[in-house]
């Protein structure tokens, strides 16, 4: 259930984002309100995190776009997401999308390609061991795992296995490592916590036979839960 423990916790996350902002920085402090689930979020970032390098296909430009991203501002945006990350309990699946709804929705302006390098820069500043497939004009993010995926494209590289953060992908991609300063981890895709968002609660009926006896439940359930899972 939604306990009040959990509203409450969520507007205390909330507070902290809107002021947990360095001074300096807050003429270019911008509010992005997301719907996630059944809640909605609010995220603290700042504009000029934005590259304005124009954005060519090409692995040299991805290194600088990643070097540009990280002497700008990112820290906010990136204080603002794994603080509710960790206040929500949310499991690495959940907080990639959490990134990628978020980022689509602050690189609205922006390509397909760009807002797939942020989510690689971002994916991989929470401390995530990350890969960037590239082949022609296709950018795909692929994440370190320990763990045995299906329906997603998987890539081995020596011990590791990398699985795309979309279905998108292929064994053909070329992987492109960067110089992340960061303590990386692999990507968890287990569940060990529900997390703390408000359920989309729903009831069902049905019935079963077993030795010549009919028996009627019924079971309530979070719609949204079974959505994310």
């Amino acid at each position: 259930m939604y306990s009040a423990a959990a509203q409450k916790c969520k507007f205390v996350v909330l507070i902290l984002v809107l002021f947990c902002t360095a001074p300096k920085a807050a003429a270019h402090i911008r509010f992005l309100s997301l719907p996630f689930g059944q809640d909605t979020l609010l995220i603290t970032w700042n504009d000029q995190m934005l590259p304005t390098i124009p954005y060519s296909p090409t692995p040299t430009h991805h290194l600088q776009y990643y070097q540009t991203l990280s002497q700008r501002d990112y820290q906010t945006y990136l204080h603002a997401v794994t603080l509710l990350r960790d206040s929500l309990k949310l499991n690495d699946w959940l907080y990639l999308h959490l990134l990628r709804q978020s980022l689509h929705s602050i690189f609205s302006a922006h390509s397909g390609q760009e807002k797939e390098l942020c989510l690689w820069f971002f994916l991989s500043f929470s401390g995530i061991q990350t890969a960037l497939a590239v082949q022609n004009d296709l950018l795909q993010t692929y994440v370190n795992i320990n763990e045995m995926v299906f329906e997603r494209p998987i890539i081995h590289l020596g011990q590791s296995i990398y699985m795309s953060t979309s279905t998108k992908g292929g064994q053909d991609m070329e992987l492109i490592m960067a110089p992340f300063s960061p303590a990386l981890t692999t990507f968890n895709v287990s569940w060990t916590s529900i997390p703390l968002l408000r359920p989309s609660l729903a009831s069902r009926e049905f019935q079963f036979r077993f030795m010549d006896s009919t028996y009627n439940l019924s079971a309530q359930f979070d719609v949204q839960l079974v959505t994310f899972l």
